[in-house]
């Protein structure tokens, strides 16, 4: 038994520079070249290939690292050049090809850290400040005393940074918060 899978329709896209405009419909917004342009439901799919390629060469970065034994620096060179075969594909085959909106501008969203100043208390912020400390504190020191190795050594420091800025990140709200009581 098949089940046919509903389409996703523009409406119902989301992310960092997809914008819903009550007259032009669903919009894409460069950030680089300042233009926008619409999506429509025929799109989607082809949109949605070219999102997915951001983890794509993560996971090929790793995987060829991984397989030919090949320093950090040699991998990072790896995703950027990926990064940007991939960008110029999305630019020249998709998103070039989509009719353009003149002169209009995004309207302003809210911010990681306003979201966080405005929806969580200071005792949460304080905690979570705390926890994600901690958690940047114990990860390198549980690499350094198990003695890792390759992948996991730079994967186990990957995620002590990503939790050390996400630690920042809190804190700023944090401050934000007690200076605007």
């Amino acid at each position: 038994m098949t089940r046919k899978r509903n389409a996703m329709k523009a409406s119902e896209l989301n992310g960092l520079f997809i914008y819903h405009d009550q007259k032009k419909g669903t919009i894409f917004y460069d950030i680089f070249t300042k233009r926008a342009f619409i999506i429509t439901s025929s799109d989607v799919q082809k949109y949605l290939v070219y999102t997915s390629m951001f983890p794509a060469c993560i996971l090929i970065s790793f995987g060829v690292m991984s397989l030919l034994s090949l320093s950090l620096v040699d991998m990072i060179i790896m995703f950027i050049a990926l990064m940007i075969l991939t960008e110029s594909l999305f630019r020249f085959f998709f998103f070039y090809k989509l009719p353009e909106v003149k002169n209009w501008k995004p309207e302003k969203r809210e911010t990681v850290v306003s979201y966080l100043e405005n929806n969580y208390s200071s005792a949460r912020l304080t905690v979570l400040t705390v926890l994600l400390l901690a958690l940047a504190a114990v990860i390198p020191l549980y690499t350094y005393i198990e003695e890792m190795k390759g992948i996991e050594y730079y994967l186990n420091y990957l995620i002590a940074a990503v939790a050390l800025v996400f630690a920042v990140i809190v804190i700023i709200a944090l401050v934000r918060k007690k200076r605007n009581k």
